[in-house]
């Protein structure tokens, strides 16, 4: 049988994996007030030594910056605010010194873009309709808002931000066909909206709470974890390597003293036929 060969003449680019939080998409996820806000301030003074490196797009209705002195934020109470800031930050990028964008929140931003697609269905049709008949019904209208949220998330990128997308959790309960039940906790999107950001991310985590008690059922104090979903998986002489990330209260103060995907490597299974 012959073989196919593939030609290519132009140029072939082999990426360099940085140890820098402003080179990747970050996708956090967590119960509200639990530090998530919080985390993306530290984490740039941590990083950066300066929070000017930093820009937090509070979206809609969120305002988790008040709180946090000396951040540089931008409100963004409408979808037409959230394309300016995003146009204003590609187009003048040499003009400021903003490494890394946080987005607060994922829940905002789909709200926003669920009302942009309404707006859009009124001017293109001349009147209004429910979200869900927008631009012919069916799935145009979710179809719409991936498109918006695509399109920030990808201007912001290729002009070379980091980008940290901040969103919130709920316990959802879970009954198996076996009867067991328990409760899960999963983004506050439903899986549709939560894939436009997952999708996207290159490191996704989810801030779990426990809560420790006594014997006497008492709440003595709370423990909060990160877990990164990114798993990476190499196979080194036969073993299976992988890392998996659990990270404690102090959040941005990693237990390698290095920041993800430079976490150091554990061995799971080992002599594998």
């Amino acid at each position: 049988m012959a073989q196919a060969r593939f030609n290519f003449t132009g140029t072939v680019m082999f990426p360099k994996v940085k140890c820098d939080i402003g080179s990747y998409i970050h996708y956090w996820r967590g119960i509200k007030k639990v530090g998530k806000t919080t985390l993306f301030y530290d984490l740039v003074q941590e990083q950066y030594g300066d929070l000017e490196k930093g820009l937090l797009i509070a979206v809609g209705d969120e305002i988790g910056y008040q709180a946090l002195d000396g951040l540089v934020y931008a409100e963004t109470p409408t979808w037409a605010d959230i394309v300016e800031v995003v146009n204003d930050l590609v187009e003048n990028k040499t003009d400021n010194n903003f490494e890394i964008v946080g987005i607060d929140t994922a829940d905002e931003m789909i709200k926003l873009a669920k009302e942009e697609v309404k707006r859009i269905h009124k001017k293109q049709k001349g009147s209004a309709a429910e979200f869900n008949a927008c631009l012919g019904g069916y799935g145009a209208p979710r179809d719409k808002v991936t498109e918006l949220v695509d399109d920030i998330l990808a201007k912001l990128r290729k002009a070379g931000y980091g980008i940290v997308i901040i969103g919130h959790t709920k316990l959802k309960d879970v009954k198996e066909k076996n009867g067991d039940e328990y409760q899960q906790l999963t983004s506050n999107l439903n899986a549709d909206y939560d894939g436009i950001f997952a999708n996207k991310a290159d490191i996704v985590m989810t801030i779990a709470v426990e809560k420790n008690i006594d014997e006497a059922k008492r709440i003595k104090g709370t423990t909060r974890y990160m877990w990164f979903l990114n798993l990476i998986i190499r196979f080194v002489n036969s073993s299976i390597i992988l890392s998996i990330y659990l990270f404690p209260t102090s959040f941005w103060m990693m237990i390698t003293g290095r920041i993800p995907p430079c976490s150091e490597y554990t061995v799971f299974f080992d002599k594998l036929a």
